[in-house]
């Protein structure tokens, strides 16, 4: 998912071609008159020069009753708000809704139109044409889209690709409501609802930013095509969108998951983690007992046995610069020699003033860090169906067999052992009752019982002096 190669100087004319809006609506009778006025506004051209964060992933909207939505908010900014956005439209409705957020009785607190427009409500105050066009260089095309406001002052402003697209002064005074209903993807005529198929936006979103600061034009420049941690000073909310898989898109800074509805699903993240490049290797090299110094080449093979056997793949590097002894490379033997099995390196070379290649002494066992590929892709060895681990929509998840922690033969779903002994054990029974059992010196069970009309859970421990007293 890279944008298209195109010059900077699109939008000329952006007045006649677009139309982006901003209203303020809320229940404030007490601003000032003026306040909706337009003090100043300056469109300035943009270039979509550059390309989305990488790791890849997104949502798709194929149609209208597709939508991203979270019923109650928490922590809605309020004086001051920047949202951020991915975009790519593949329908070219300038009346589609990017971003809605409604709240008590007020349906539109803040509504973004566009892509070719550009509309955010607040109290039903006069609109902003910012003549910004994100379909400039064509839909299909991604953008980077930034809208800021503030309430001391009113300044409002679009960043798009990390350049100022729009400044103005709009609405000083006037505050957003916490706790209300955020959409993405349709334009809600009421609380959570009122959707109508005309203002479907039918695209992609990626890496979706909830900010409760105003960010200027250099700080969203910084990182709008960088993965965020989550942890940001005045990040409120943040979506990567780069699940890849199930129906949620997650909240990597609060806890307003969006759930995907309708027809809303995840793109593809970028290839699963692989070993692709290799993993690096230092080695030490001595000539005739003193520390070697030129050009070597080097041959590794990969065994699955320390002594004997045949090479299950092999490296040869020519001309490997060695300093001091000391040589720094790089082995790819291709991810599936690193099944979790124990491999072994064995390493040849020929020097300069050498006749062929010498078998240095002594293979090596090979550590973790090229495995760990497998810890999520690999198979369970011989019986298991499949990988290991799955990946849903609410994360990792192990089904393929019982699975034990300090123990090689669970009798549970999950059985955690401590050092093998039964009454340091904490065990989840995955039947007839969903049970949960820990022992030891304080026994509890856990039941659950469905009796058809709900769920019951009951507590109770063992009478005996061996394990205490019952409940």
């Amino acid at each position: 998912m890279s944008l298209s190669n195109v010059a900077s100087g699109l939008l000329a004319g952006l007045v006649e071609k677009a139309r982006a809006f901003l209203k303020i609506v809320g229940p404030f009778p007490a601003v000032p008159a003026h306040a909706a006025c337009v003090a100043l506004a300056i469109a300035t051209p943009f270039s979509l020069a550059g390309g989305p964060p990488p790791g890849g992933g997104g949502v798709a909207l194929p149609d209208a009753g597709s939508r991203l939505i979270h019923t109650d908010v928490t922590g809605f900014p309020t004086t001051e708000i920047t949202v951020e956005m991915w975009i790519r439209d593949l329908s070219g409705n300038a009346d589609a809704a990017i971003f809605s957020y409604a709240a008590g009785a007020e349906d539109n607190q803040i509504l973004l139109i566009g892509p070719q427009s550009l509309l955010v409500f607040k109290n039903n105050l006069p609109g902003v044409d910012t003549g910004v066009d994100l379909d400039g260089p064509g839909i299909g095309a991604w953008a980077h889209v930034s809208f800021s406001w503030r309430s001391i002052d009113g300044l409002l402003q679009v960043v798009v690709n990390g350049q100022i697209a729009f400044t103005t002064t709009h609405s000083v005074g006037l505050e957003f409501d916490d706790g209300g209903c955020l959409v993405l993807g349709e334009d809600q005529d009421s609380l959570c609802g009122g959707f109508q198929a005309v203002q479907a936006f039918i695209g992609e979103y990626l890496d979706v930013r909830l900010w409760s600061t105003f960010r200027s034009e250099a700080e969203i420049a910084a990182d709008f095509d960088q993965r965020l941690t989550g942890s940001e000073a005045g990040l409120v909310s943040y979506w990567p969108m780069d699940e890849g898989v199930g129906s949620i898109a997650f909240d990597y800074a609060g806890t307003n998951n969006l759930s995907l509805v309708g027809n809303a699903s995840h793109l593809p993240a970028d290839e699963p983690v692989t070993n692709s490049g290799g993993f690096s290797y230092q080695g030490l090299l001595k000539d005739a007992g003193e520390l070697f110094t030129g050009n070597a080449d080097l041959r590794f093979g990969l065994f699955d046995t320390d002594s004997g056997g045949t090479a299950l793949a092999t490296v040869t590097l020519d001309a490997v610069p060695v300093a001091g002894g000391l040589f720094n490379t790089t082995l790819d033997f291709g991810d599936s020699q690193f099944d979790g099995s124990l491999r072994w390196l064995e390493i040849e070379a020929l020097l300069q003033s050498g006749t062929g290649y010498e078998t240095l002494t002594q293979r090596q066992a090979i550590g973790w860090t090229p495995q760990s590929v497998f810890a999520f892709t690999g198979t369970g060895g011989s019986g298991d169906p499949g990988s290991i681990w799955s990946e849903g929509a609410l994360g990792l998840y192990y089904i393929a067999r019982p699975l034990g922690i300090g123990t090689p033969s669970p009798t549970a779903r999950l059985g955690v052992y401590s050092l093998g002994i039964p009454a340091g054990r904490f065990e989840a029974i995955d039947a007839p009752a969903g049970e949960f059992f820990s022992y030891g010196a304080s026994p509890v069970a856990l039941d659950s019982t469905n009796s058809g009309s709900g769920t019951t859970i009951g507590i109770r421990g063992s009478t005996n002096a061996l394990f205490g007293t019952g409940v």
